[in-house]
């Protein structure tokens, strides 16, 4: 004889329990009628099974475990597409650099000696031989003057002997037309400045992309991992209820019928358990890769450990403007479109002033010396003996296309570019205009659910331990609690999700309005963030941007 008792009741229950199964076998007509209430009576007390019991709606954290920021860390060390980016400054400060090299002064210089030998009519040879040094400077103002500062020195033989001439003179040349307009002439350095600091705004935008991305599939994971622990209770609940079953069919005090439906409920209990660790494990794949991990760091990437941030419906905003006003001043791609129609504005002043002709204001004043002698010294001394005066030479050059078709069409496709460049602006401003109302919406409604998810596992709760206390009266079947434990599993599946859905909206919201990173758009450098716990899981603060 079997004697059934539960460790939590009393004794006067255990003795109650033997005397049902004694009544039971010596009445077994009775008993086929009256099986159907005694034997779940005994699964009760047998295997006990609640809500609190089995289905655990989170689970203790495994250790150790992978917080939020640790893994947001991780992303920005070894994501190659934050890298990548990063390169991308780099190129564009190169280019500034090289837009800038148009105002590096040049010299040039040039050392020629001519010996020359010259066929005389009486059959000799005349010989001539010449030396000359020249050294130039010149250098292009940000302005548009350019000076040019010039020296030259030649030697060369004459009848009255050896003539050391020394001539040195500074050129300023003034355009009239074409590049007479500062703002023309430093048009290409000043666009390079502009898309340097669009990439570092690009850098930016790349990274708060990359790091929702992480923390999304974060919570994925944490999501992924409670389902299959919910799954796994409920599998495990399963699987006690049918071995008990098993063992009262032994018994004979309850029908082998009963047995089928328990195997079949127990199957399709692993197959669902199946299914969560495959979701699982493709999850941590995902994040691991969102990390920008290999293979052996995705193989013992740890389970999360931080919780799923809350937030109460009616704590969300329903006055977005300034939220909106916030995001206008802080969202980095919108930050990095401005900086781009600033250069294209630039690069159309430059096509403008390229259809202008070239005629420039020259003026040179100079002096000249004189040495007569075939020395070194005398080779030198030109430059500061026998000066006449200063020289000065006024004069204007002109240089003018026929046609300007090439400037033409640059022109034209420069005010293209700027019209683009406006369009793209507004149409990305206006998205992010209809993407932040958006955003608080998905925030209070998924809020909400939560709200109503979290009242409907509290109740599905009660009604299974209700359920449990009918089963005990009698008053209701095996099948019954079975379909009402099954709707908690349900309902605490749902509410994991819609927990993951609050934690992926916030971090939504903190991205379309421009609050996701803190950083300093007006110092803005590719190694200067600041990251917070805080940043991922709350409401955007509503404050001016800077």
């Amino acid at each position: 004889m079997h004697h059934l008792t539960d460790s939590g009741g009393s004794k006067n229950d255990s003795m109650r329990a033997a005397r049902t199964v004694q009544n039971c076998r010596r009445h077994r007509a009775v008993g086929s009628r009256i099986g159907g209430w005694v034997a779940p009576l005994l699964l009760l007390w047998v295997a006990p099974w609640s809500a609190a019991q089995g289905l655990p709606s989170d689970p203790p954290p495994q250790a150790p475990g992978l917080g939020l920021l640790e893994a947001v860390r991780l992303a920005l060390v070894n994501d190659p597409e934050l890298r990548l980016a990063a390169t991308q400054v780099t190129s564009s400060r190169g280019s500034l650099i090289s837009a800038g090299g148009a105002f590096d002064p040049l010299l040039t210089s040039r050392l020629t000696a001519d010996d020359f030998r010259t066929p005389q009519a009486d059959g000799s040879t005349a010989t001539s031989e010449s030396l000359e040094t020249t050294v130039a400077w010149s250098q292009l103002l940000r302005s548009g003057q350019s000076l040019e500062p010039n020296l030259s020195i030649e030697r060369r033989p004459e009848d009255s002997g050896t003539l050391n001439t020394a001539t040195l003179s500074f050129t300023v040349r003034q355009p009239l037309l074409r590049g007479r307009r500062g703002e023309a002439v430093r048009a290409f350095e000043s666009a390079a400045e502009y898309q340097l600091e669009a990439s570092r705004l690009d850098w930016l935008h790349i990274t708060s992309q990359r790091l929702l991305a992480v923390v999304s599939q974060y919570w994925t994971v944490k999501a992924s991992w409670l389902d299959l622990e919910i799954l796994r209770s409920t599998e495990a609940s399963s699987r006690d209820l049918l071995v008990t079953t098993r063992r009262l069919i032994e018994a004979q005090l309850t029908p082998a019928a009963e047995l089928v439906q328990l195997e079949a409920d127990l199957v399709l209990r692993e197959a669902n358990r199946v299914v969560g660790e495959r979701n699982l494990f493709q999850a941590l794949q995902r994040l691991g890769n969102e990390l920008g991990l290999d293979a052996d760091g995705i193989a013992v990437l740890a389970m999360p450990t931080d919780p799923f941030p809350t937030v109460e419906a009616e704590q969300v905003p329903v006055e977005v403007a300034p939220y909106l006003r916030q995001a206008a001043l802080r969202r980095a791609d919108l930050l990095a479109g401005q900086q781009r129609l600033l250069a294209d504005e630039q690069l159309l002043v430059a096509a403008d002033d390229a259809l202008e002709p070239r005629l420039d204001l020259v003026w040179t004043p100079s002096y000249s010396g004189l040495v007569d002698g075939a020395s070194g010294d005398d080779y030198l001394s030109s430059l500061w003996t026998q000066i006449p005066g200063l020289s000065t030479t006024f004069g204007i050059e002109l240089s003018l296309p026929l046609r300007r078709r090439v400037a033409a069409g640059a022109l034209l496709q420069a005010q293209a570019a700027v019209a683009a460049r406006g369009l793209s602006l507004e149409r990305d401003s206006k998205g992010i205009d209809s993407r932040v109302p958006s955003a608080f919406e998905e925030v209070r409604r998924n809020a909400e659910r939560l709200e109503r998810l979290e009242q409907a596992v509290e109740l599905f709760e009660r009604t299974l331990e209700n359920e449990n206390k009918k089963l005990r009266a009698g008053t209701s079947t095996l099948i019954d609690v079975i379909s009402q434990r099954d709707r908690l599993t349900s309902a605490l599946q749902s509410r994991n999700a819609a927990q993951l859905a609050v934690a992926i909206a916030l971090a939504e919201l903190r991205f379309e309005t421009g609050t996701l990173i803190a950083a300093d758009v007006d110092t803005l450098e590719t190694d200067s963030y600041r990251i917070s716990y805080d940043d991922f899981t709350t409401l955007p603060p509503r404050r001016s941007a800077p």
